[in-house]
């Protein structure tokens, strides 16, 4: 039952979201673009952080006064297609997100990832693939924070996969500071009850920020180790669990 509720309530969210679509292209064509930005990134956060509580779950965020005030990249493990619901908006830090190609042909919502600077990726084409992190570093650039999960794929476990090859291509070549952020419980939430929803707890811990230039040219290739190593401390089975 509660697994319908809640999707009833998301799929009222998606629809009552064109009366807000609205009122952010007014602020665009009144060349008002910073204040559409800001109302539209205020306005997933919002929406995302209802759906999370309409699943009864709760969410405690530890680390939030760690996230620098400049544009950053944060690197999170992926447990739950839940995970972009609790980053964006949960996080006080507005973020688009690599996303897979596919989700670029949800109506409403695809529209509503473009304008807080999501980037999709074609994983089967490298080229289409390296644009799109192209685009996210050109984001980052300009100001704008993304959120990458080097994995590729849910684990749908406390367990992390390996990050796949390329994955920090976007946290390397922005130079901006990068964020490791463990996520903890979100599959519970999800899929690991048969994909029908229960209420949980979920516990995101902001580490400190790392900065690509305390990694000389020669020892780069340890960042993307040393950024796992950070993310799994945190996770039941790591150093720095605490539950």
């Amino acid at each position: 039952m509660r697994t319908l509720v809640v999707w009833i309530y998301f799929i009222f969210y998606v629809l009552f979201s064109l009366i807000s679509r609205l009122r952010v292209l007014i602020m665009k064509k009144m060349g008002k673009s910073k204040e559409a930005e800001a109302a539209a990134e205020a306005f997933v956060a919002r929406c995302l952080r209802r759906v999370v509580k309409a699943t009864g779950s709760k969410v405690e965020v530890r680390g939030q006064d760690k996230i620098p005030e400049e544009a950053c990249v944060f690197i999170a493990n992926h447990q739950s297609i839940v995970d972009i619901l609790v980053l964006l908006g949960y996080v006080n830090k507005p973020m688009g997100f690599v996303a897979k190609i596919e989700t670029k042909k949800l109506p409403i919502i695809s529209g509503w990832m473009k304008w807080i600077h999501c980037v999709f990726i074609d994983r089967s084409n490298p080229r289409e693939g390296l644009k799109a992190i192209n685009e996210g570093i050109e984001n980052v650039k300009k100001g704008h924070s993304m959120a990458i999960f080097p994995e590729g794929t849910r684990s749908k476990a406390d367990k992390m996969g390996e990050f796949k090859k390329g994955s920090m291509r976007l946290a390397v070549k922005s130079h901006a500071p990068i964020v490791p952020v463990t996520i903890d419980g979100s599959y519970k939430l999800l899929e690991g009850n048969n994909y029908k929803i229960k209420p949980t707890r979920v516990i995101v811990t902001i580490h400190d920020p790392v900065s690509i230039e305390d990694f000389g040219e020669r020892e780069q290739g340890k960042l993307a180790e040393a950024i796992k190593e950070t993310i799994e401390s945190s996770l039941p089975y790591g150093t720095n669990y605490r539950p």
